[in-house]
């Protein structure tokens, strides 16, 4: 069968920043199969990439909005709630819910913001901090 080896180094803060190194072997599955792909599929891992991709796309469209680009701020969003869609009919999830009511609310956001300068800093700060909150 195959086997995937995942190696990881990293300085350990708790020690001092000594370089640490990590490694893991486990089987892999490997196939044309859509189906089969879906069945072996861990949804936890499906949505938490899910949820830093979104949390990608917010942050961009928090700087276009700081920039004054509200089209393409709205552009980006729309491909990202479409994106979300199309994996929450694949895998539902309540976490993938929350966050297709997440960038819609912040797509619908984008245009309070263009309006009002007041808004506008609000939702730079606000999304911010949710983009802060999903990456960890």
């Amino acid at each position: 069968g195959n086997v995937c080896n995942i190696k990881l180094s990293f300085k350990n803060m708790v020690k001092d920043g000594i370089s640490q190194y990590s490694s893991v072997m486990f089987p892999v599955a490997v196939t044309n199969n859509k189906r089969k792909s879906r069945k072996s599929e861990v949804t936890y891992v499906t949505v938490r990439i899910a949820e830093v991709k979104a949390a990608e796309t917010l942050e961009e469209a928090t700087k276009l909005v700081n920039k004054s680009k509200y089209k393409k701020a709205k552009k980006i969003l729309k491909k990202s709630i479409y994106s979300l869609k199309k994996q929450h009919r694949k895998t539902p999830h309540k976490k993938l819910s929350k966050q297709i009511d997440d960038m819609q609310m912040a797509y619908k956001n984008v245009k309070k913001a263009k309006r009002n300068t007041r808004y506008k800093k609000h939702y730079i700060k606000n999304y911010k901090y949710k983009m802060y909150m999903k990456k960890k």
